[in-house]
């Protein structure tokens, strides 16, 4: 029956011991405890207490967690065949005098039940029989919400216990390494029970045993959507039945050096699929930063940047004093809005004049997905084509793009507004601009003609201040003209909040940023779930059903791949200059491109001109155009 190769060695033992401290899980668990028992009567006081303490359970299932094993039944063959008895006294454990196997299993599953139900918020909801959809909602109408939210704070102050820990175990020196970047993304925990499909959801039909899950869906926002509910009972693997893991992971500090530090999961928070992804990636970011954890920048793909609502996502950030890098929308690429006179294009704030330069603002339309022009010249003039530049072509217009960026004069504050510089003024100017009388804007690299001047009514603080510094605010949109294609609404007054970002969008140093960050958190969600011995994401070896059931199996997941990879990172010390950086990374090849040359990336046509020269870094994708 207990087949599980586990054991209880000294070294492992005063490992796990010292992450299980760290967590302070057990004092939180018996405080909780201690506090539902008060708030019963005193005839719901009774019963037998567990055998195993909570803090037994969490150090013995941390323990089983190393060796890739989340099953109640393993932490029954470790007491019974994987300890010997004096490591069983070490411990507090008293074993009984001619125990079963069966009993002692049962004893180690009412203590584990004990520690999940003090932070279920449906534990009066029972598992082991089959319930029909008319069942499960005349239930849900009985549920007290205040209980259910009280349960779901246990459960994520729980969860980043786990996470935290490791930044409490590793030695200070290493602490002082880490400058506060992280990446952000979310994960699929698949649920080991027959899905409950949003279509099938007929009264009398049976639900699902783990009904608090929901449907997850590779595309889109994960969530049950129309598309996505539309491709259920079809045959894709993309489309499942459980929850979501939003993990805060720490990235490199020099992205285009090696890492002085481990990626590590340094947050977390828990939810349905498709449940508010900004709200739950700030949860995490929010328990890093009370854990003591630095938080500088955030790197999120399109899931975050400017798609949430910018009380959701872009202003707490900006309260918290933390900058954004984020790739944009297929919808925003080539459109800008009117800020206080500049525009406000991909993410940066760029000088009106840039407006009679189509090739600039859609330089990453024409590269990622090319479009429709008319030629100019050519023997195809006057004739409809499709524009597609390469890489190289993309990175020049970029640089020239970098002209006309207007300078920040200070950071983006509290409330979402920002202080810029006009690109003429300042002692380094980027353009000649005819407004300014900028004795050093002689030597700018750029002129500008008066035809390329926006009109006088057009023009904001940025072209009629002195200095050409103003504070970034929406301009009235009787002030522009709404039949540009190009232009688009500015009248949210947090635009700024939202949408700026503080490296200019397709640069060198955003894109290494961007694709070390992603590249970062994308291999960490590899490594939890499939690549490691967690085997986290096979739910034959972890088939305990619930909402808590699911909590505990990833918050043993997180620490015990945070412990894992710390060890291998301490094995081999990247060393460090006397300005704390890393080596430079090498330039290195991967085996596809080499036998097989660049290939365009997913979702793009395969019509991109070849250019041996032009070949994107690593891991610098072309995103879908959604």
């Amino acid at each position: 029956m207990y087949d599980d190769h586990v054991f209880a060695g000294r070294d492992l033992v005063a490992k796990c011991r010292a992450a299980a401290d760290a967590t302070g899980a057990a004092r939180m668990l018996d405080e909780w405890d201690a506090k539902d028992k008060r708030s019963r009567s005193k005839f719901q006081r009774g019963g037998r207490k567990p055998w195993l303490t909570t803090e037994q359970v969490i150090l013995l299932r941390l323990i089983c967690a190393q060796y890739g094993t989340f099953e109640y039944q393993s932490v029954a063959a470790l007491i019974g065949w994987g300890m010997s008895k004096k490591m069983m006294a070490e411990l507090g454990i008293v074993m009984p005098r001619k125990i079963t196997p069966d009993k002692l299993y049962k004893r180690v599953w009412t203590s584990i039940k004990h520690a999940e139900s003090i932070i279920d918020p449906y534990n009066d909801y029972s598992i082991y029989r089959r319930r029909t959809y008319a069942e499960f909602d005349a239930y849900m109408e009985n549920v007290d919400p205040a209980f259910v939210q009280e349960r779901m704070e246990r459960s994520l102050l729980f969860l980043n216990a786990f996470t935290q820990a490791i930044w409490k175990v590793m030695p200070p020196w290493l602490r002082g390494r880490c400058d506060g970047h992280v990446a952000v993304d979310a994960t699929f925990v698949q649920a080991p029970a027959r899905p409950g499909w949003g279509k099938d959801r007929a009264p009398e039909r049976f639900a699902s045993s783990d009904p608090h899950a929901a449907v997850y869906a590779r595309q889109g926002d994960h969530g049950m959507t129309a598309e996505n509910e539309a491709s259920v009972g079809k045959k894709l693997t993309k489309v499942g039945w459980g929850y979501e893991a939003t993990f805060v992971v720490s990235v490199a500090n020099d992205p285009t050096r090696e890492a002085t530090f481990p990626s590590l999961i340094v947050g977390a928070s828990f939810d349905r699929p498709g449940r508010e992804p900004a709200l739950n990636a700030l949860a995490g970011i929010r328990a890093a930063r009370r854990a003591g954890i630095p938080v500088k920048t955030v790197t999120g793909d399109r899931a975050y940047g400017n798609h949430p609502k910018v009380s959701k996502w872009a202003l707490p950030l900006r309260k918290l004093g933390i900058d954004q890098v984020f790739d944009m929308r297929f919808r925003d690429l080539g459109r800008y809005a009117i800020v206080d006179g500049a525009m406000l294009l991909e993410g940066n704030l760029y000088c009106p004049c840039m407006a009679h330069r189509d090739d600039l603002i859609f330089a990453t339309l024409d590269y990622r997905f090319g479009r429709q022009v008319v030629a100019q010249a050519g023997p195809q003039k006057g004739k409809t084509v499709h524009r597609r530049i390469t890489w190289t072509e993309w990175q020049k217009l970029i640089k020239e793009r970098a002209k006309f960026l207007l300078t920040p004069h200070g950071r983006v504050g509290k409330d979402g507004k920002a202080r810029y510089r006009c690109p003429a003024m300042g002692p380094n100017p980027t353009v000649n601009c005819p407004l300014r009388k900028n004795p050093d804007s002689s030597d700018a690299q750029l002129p500008l003609g008066k035809k390329m001047l926006p009109l006088t009514v057009n023009r904001g603080g940025y072209c009629n201040n002195k200095s050409g510094i103003s504070t970034a605010k929406p301009h009235p949109q009787n002030a522009v003209n709404p039949k540009d294609p190009n232009w688009k609404p500015a009248d949210d007054d947090q635009i700024i909040a939202r949408e700026v970002q503080h490296l200019q969008f397709g640069s060198d140093e955003w894109i290494a940023r961007f694709s070390v960050g992603r590249q970062t958190i994308e291999s960490v969600n590899d490594r939890v779930k499939h690549r490691t011995a967690l085997r986290f994401d096979n739910t034959q070896g972890r088939r305990a059903r619930g909402y808590a059931a699911t909590v505990w199996y990833t918050a043993l997941a997180v620490l015990t791949y945070n412990m894992k990879h710390l060890a291998r990172f301490l094995t081999n010390i990247t060393p460090v200059d006397r300005d704390g950086r890393g080596p430079v990374k090498k330039n290195t090849v991967r085996r596809r491109d080499e036998h097989n040359g660049y290939d365009t990336p997913r979702g793009v046509p395969n019509t991109q001109p070849v250019d041996p020269d032009g070949i994107p870094p690593d891991g610098y994708e072309q995103p879908d155009a959604a």
